[in-house]
């Protein structure tokens, strides 16, 4: 996870963080790869993020200014296959993110295919939000985590492992033509 660290103020990136320096301190083999939110079938970062963005007026955690550079689920699962096939010891840590980055208002935008502006809140005010639009309980800390940037923050696993990245329109259009397999089938 981009910013982990386990002196983080934020709850689940220090816990990310520790986590990290405990396989780093093991004495295992080990590869840690901090993968941008993820996008596809299922995930509550895109869920939430195509719900709000559909919703009126649409919604978006955090200012909306924030960059991100969502990568393809399914381009998570090459890296991870890669990193397994590689010959020798990894011991290191890699990021991972898609190659088209923008903020998360112009990625509200991209879904709606409009111009309406989203609205913005951050804690309490983007949990209840966000609690409406899933029907489901979302806490203050993951409102808080959704509303930040999320960009790579380590070497480029892609490039690393030879794995070539899936475009935002691309992995988007094949997102939306599984989901309508799915509810054909």
């Amino acid at each position: 996870m981009p910013g982990a660290d386990p002196d983080q103020q934020h709850p689940f990136l220090r816990a990310k963080g520790m986590a990290e320096q405990a396989l780093a301190g093991s004495g295992l083999d080990y590869a840690i790869l901090r993968c941008t939110h993820a996008y596809g079938l299922g995930g509550l970062w895109f869920t939430s993020t195509v719900h709000g963005a559909l919703a009126t007026p649409p919604f978006t955690c955090g200012p909306g200014t924030q960059e991100i550079a969502p990568v393809l689920a399914e381009d998570i699962g090459a890296v991870v296959a890669a990193m397994d096939d590689r010959e020798g010891p990894l011991g290191g840590t890699w990021g991972l993110e898609g190659p088209d980055a923008l903020t998360a208002d112009a990625f509200v935008s991209l879904l709606r295919d409009d111009d309406e502006p989203a609205t913005h809140a951050d804690g309490q005010a983007a949990a209840a939000a966000l609690t409406t639009v899933l029907g489901t309980p979302i806490d203050a800390v993951t409102a808080s985590f959704f509303g930040m940037s999320s960009r790579a923050d380590a070497p480029d696993a892609a490039a690393a492992f030879g794995v070539r990245r899936t475009g935002l329109l691309e992995g988007l259009r094949a997102t939306l033509a599984a989901s309508a397999a799915i509810d054909a089938g």
